[in-house]
């Protein structure tokens, strides 16, 4: 599913300017993270990282993911007992690394 999303987002970029695509901002990513957390699935913490990763990638300079998206995945992890893994994303926060510090 999710080669089939990457397939979707470089044809679509081929296919129509950026200004004329609806592209999802950070509001979107979040919204759906917080889909996956409310839906309790053992899925969840991996579905919401992705999100955030997706987002890194695909997000304008101006739209990338922020401290509501980041405290999702965490909410995400800490909700399914990978504490390792939060830490790890607060840890990147803390540093700024990966532009995934607060705004």
């Amino acid at each position: 599913q999710q080669q089939r999303l990457m397939y979707h987002h470089e044809r679509d970029e081929q296919q129509q300017p950026a200004s004329l695509a609806v592209r999802p901002d950070k509001y979107s990513y979040a919204m759906v993270a917080r889909a996956w957390v409310d839906s309790q699935s053992l899925e969840a913490p991996d579905r919401c990282r992705a999100l955030l990763e997706q987002a890194r990638k695909y997000a304008s300079e101006d739209d990338k993911p922020d401290t509501v998206m980041c405290n999702t995945v965490l909410n995400a992890y800490a909700l399914h007992s990978r504490p390792d893994e939060a830490q790890e994303l607060l840890d990147a926060m803390i540093l700024g690394e990966d532009d995934l510090h607060p705004p």
